[in-house]
């Protein structure tokens, strides 16, 4: 690189990391926003995923945060840290890929921070479908890269990239490898070129030797994070299926301008498809094959999951494409930045500023309070949540409360709440059984699911095993949670404050 594109990619790595380090400290929802704060600290005291809590998606995030608090500390600032790099990385990336793909450094440029603005910002905090979006998008650029210039190192490193896909959420990753294997089965076949399956064979073999030591080094059994992380997601999916309503206007509505970025790229390569013999056999052809896929999986993972939308980030690296692609006229480059800039520009204001992701669309920011009320680990966070947009004061008060009874607790309790930093706060292990509670079976086993007695032997576990027999509820998480394993007449429930809730147990041969 020269001296130009090195400052380039500079300024775009400080830019991204900044941006998303600012708006992940505008208010917070509990239990997505904190959802790896408690897991990656209680790594640190050898509490382990699969084993010790229940997960409903891979466990990379939480292990990948632990090493962040284990080499900077335990605070909130670098836990969106966490986030705030990964997002340096990606635009970085994207920079990287466009530079070898030969566009203008200028246009580069926009591209690139308009994707940072997009990317991890709309989150802000760690997050397990933005981590398994973004290291298939990496892995995507690897084959791109691959392809391109045919360095052996792009084609080792994309299956490390798609397995820690994989390992942190199963979906989208699964259907960028799906579509990926076809792609290259066919791209071998029309190009007669094998040896780059031999790189990508020990990039296989590096990815699953690491994971067999991460299960290995932390005694998790296979078995059981299959069950966990694959199976588990697969019946939460099928239930999902049964009652799933497609609508093609409301898909046309939420995505149009992800649909109206691949228009100058379908057109033009479908008319060269149809026109020029051979073209099909083309690299171009095989580059359009890949961002279309990769768009399609992106669009079918938000379609099924029904979760926020934060996928248009690809707008802006579908937009640097065309200019890969197409020779275009002066007004046709016009309209696609003034394109990108809107749609960038939209989505900023209604996710970044507005927090539509963390369901903050409709609070009032400017009332937040300083988290730092409740624990210095805090610090720099802006309270205010969806439950209490209008009393964030009074939140944090009840916060409070519960800190100060549980800190004079002497004895070893479970503590079953959303608020996933009380265990960091507490500085012990609070033997939370699951990432959060969502009350709806997408967290963990409840009775109607073939998975209900995985999910009871990990809470007999933890009562045994630690010799608990106190158990602590926080609102919103309530009664059920409990009562749904261990038998009513065996616990003595008081309610000690607005949020919180003990249940003590009268002998520990109760579960049901």
């Amino acid at each position: 690189m020269k001296k130009k594109e090195i400052f380039c990619f500079s300024i775009i790595f400080l830019f991204s990391a900044l941006i998303n380090q600012y708006y992940a400290n505008q208010g917070l929802f509990p239990h997505d926003s904190a959802s790896h704060f408690d897991t990656g600290y209680r790594i640190l005291l050898g509490d382990h995923p699969v084993k010790d809590y229940w997960i409903v998606s891979g466990f990379l995030v939480d292990y990948l945060q632990s090493l962040f608090f284990f080499l900077f500390g335990t605070n909130w600032q670098i836990y969106v840290l966490h986030a705030s790099i990964l997002n340096g990385i990606l635009a970085s990336s994207v920079f990287y890929l466009f530079y070898r793909f030969n566009l203008n450094i200028y246009l580069n440029l926009f591209f690139s921070i308009c994707f940072a603005i997009l990317a991890y910002p709309t989150s802000g905090t760690p997050f397990v479908d933005h981590h398994s979006t973004f290291f298939s998008l990496l892995g995507l650029f690897s084959v791109l890269l691959g392809i391109k210039t045919n360095e052996k190192k792009y084609w080792i490193i994309t299956p490390i990239f798609l397995t820690m896909g994989l390992l942190c959420k199963v979906v989208p990753a699964i259907y960028v490898i799906a579509f990926l294997t076809v792609v290259l089965i066919y791209f071998s076949i029309v190009k007669k070129k094998y040896i780059f399956i031999s790189y990508i064979f020990y990039g296989i073999i590096s990815a699953f030797f690491l994971f067999y030591l991460l299960l290995k080094i932390n005694d998790i059994d296979l078995y059981e994070f299959i069950k966990q992380c694959i199976l588990y997601p697969q019946w939460i999916g099928a239930q999902r299926l049964k009652n799933f309503n497609f609508s093609l206007f409301g898909f046309f509505s939420n995505y149009k301008f992800i649909l109206v970025s691949l228009i100058p790229l379908f057109l033009v390569n479908f008319k060269k498809a149809l026109l020029i013999d051979k073209y099909i056999l083309e690299k171009k052809f095989i580059y359009f094959l890949l961002i279309l896929l990769f768009s399609i999986s992106l669009l079918v993972h938000q379609v099924l999951t029904k979760n926020q939308i934060f996928i248009f980030f690809i707008i802006p690296v579908i937009s640097a494409f065309t200019f890969v692609f197409i020779d275009l006229k002066k007004i046709f480059i016009i309209l696609i930045i003034i394109f990108t800039t809107f749609v960038t520009v939209k989505y900023h204001y209604r996710f970044n500023e507005n927090r539509k992701f963390h369901e903050l669309i409709n609070v009032n920011l400017e009332k937040s309070e300083r988290a730092r009320l409740i624990d210095k680990k805090l610090t720099g966070l802006k309270w205010i949540t969806p439950q209490y947009p209008n009393e964030p004061r009074k939140e944090i008060e009840e916060i409070n409360q519960i800190l100060k009874i549980l800190k004079n607790e002497k004895n070893n309790f479970i503590l079953l709440t959303n608020y996933s930093f009380l265990s960091a706060v507490l500085e012990i292990n609070t033997l939370n059984l699951s990432r959060w509670y969502t009350f709806g079976g997408t967290d963990h086993p409840q009775a109607n699911s073939e998975f209900y007695n995985d999910y009871k032997e990990i809470f007999i576990r933890r009562v045994t095993n630690n010799g608990v027999n106190l158990i602590y509820t926080v609102k919103p998480v309530n009664s059920s949670e409990i009562y749904d394993f261990i038998k009513r007449d065996c616990l003595e429930e008081t309610k000690l404050t607005n949020f919180l809730i003990q249940y003590r147990l009268k002998s520990h041969i109760c579960f049901k």
